[in-house]
Formats: structure tokens, C-alpha cells, sequence
């Protein structure tokens, strides 16, 4: 596993796109888990998910492979019968 901070610069765009770390398999292809910026809290999906670091930069974290994550309050919300209900919705 390997810790990946993201460094892009993101000139691009008109308002502020924050860079977060990553969790990755060794080969970078997948990701486990992420940590928002300014958090301590890792977040891990459900299940692994393909990762890309096209048109992106990242710098490798020296710290120890997290143990415990937390768990979103809805990590994935189109799998949530709330969320995809149209009475829900129109409340």
C-alpha cells in the first residue's frame, strides 16, 4: 500500500479544488481509501476503485498505513433506497 498526497495546482478553474490523500495498491491503479483535506479521519469505500493520476500530481506520504477508518454517512448514495426514492425526494 502507499500513501499519496495530491500537489496539483489547479490553475484551470475559478474556484478552489482541494487536493486530499490516497490509499493506493502498490501498482497506483486502485484506491482504498482517501482523507479530505484538513482531516485526519481516513474514509474507505465500500469497494476499491479505479484510480487515475492523469493531468494530476501527488508527492508519496512517509507515515504509517492507517488501521481505522471511518465510515461516510453515505459513502456511495446512489446505493441508498432513500436517496433513490421519489417520494423522498418530493418529500
Amino acid at each position: 500500500m502507499r500513501m499519496l498526497r495530491e500537489v496539483t495546482k489547479w490553475h484551470q478553474v475559478d474556484y478552489e479544488v482541494k487536493n486530499h490523500d490516497y490509499l493506493v495498491d502498490d501498482n497506483k491503479e486502485f484506491c482504498f481509501a482517501y482523507r479530505k483535506a484538513g482531516s485526519d479521519d481516513w474514509e474507505k469505500f465500500k469497494k476499491q476503485r479505479r484510480f487515475t493520476k492523469t493531468y494530476r500530481k501527488f508527492k508519496e506520504l512517509k507515515e504509517e498505513t492507517p488501521k481505522n477508518f471511518i465510515t461516510p454517512y453515505m459513502s456511495d448514495p446512489w446505493d441508498s433506497k432513500e436517496y433513490n426514492s421519489l417520494e423522498t425526494y418530493f418529500g
